[in-house]
């Protein structure tokens, strides 16, 4: 599972590095900018709320049946294993981020927003500071808490190479 939410959240920071081969002035997209960084944080928040509320109402499966957390004790030992397994399906999301990204830019399946960045300066700039995230995500998945720490060093990454 975190191979598909790490692709849908590692194309986001391709597109907010790519804003600055398109925008027409300093700072122009800077809203859009905002609005990506903040995306990435809504997906795997809406994801593991909805992710934790189905798991919670559908109590059924050969690993997790209900008939072995019927007591409160149980039910508590159950919700810290929900807690520990969405944890780790994030380090996986953030590790499998970082991997799409760096495939999209060096594998064969590239990004339209990189790719169409006509000044190979500013295209270069993109990419690399898409690698340098991209690398930090799959070398430190472990090491970030939460994704706003992810979209601030994107930003951090952005505002360096400036």
């Amino acid at each position: 599972m975190g191979f598909d939410i790490g692709a849908v959240i590692g194309n986001l920071p391709l597109a907010f590095f790519a804003q600055d081969g398109h925008e027409s002035a300093r700072g122009a997209r800077d809203e859009y900018r905002a609005w990506l960084l903040q995306t990435v944080q809504d997906v795997w928040r809406e994801f593991a709320d909805r992710f934790l509320t189905l798991w919670r109402a559908q109590q059924a499966g050969d690993a997790y049946h209900v008939s072995l957390f019927d007591d409160e004790p149980s039910q508590a030992a159950l919700e810290t294993e929900r807690q520990r397994y969405l944890r780790q399906l994030f380090f996986d999301t953030v590790g499998f981020a970082g991997v799409k990204m760096i495939r999209r830019i060096l594998g064969l399946a590239h990004v339209e927003d990189l790719e169409s960045i006509k000044d190979s300066e500013t295209r270069s700039r993109c990419e690399q500071n898409a690698l340098r995230l991209g690398r930090e995500l799959v070398v430190n998945a472990t090491q970030f808490g939460d994704l706003q720490e992810i979209s601030e060093l994107a930003a951090r990454i952005r505002r360096d190479s400036q």
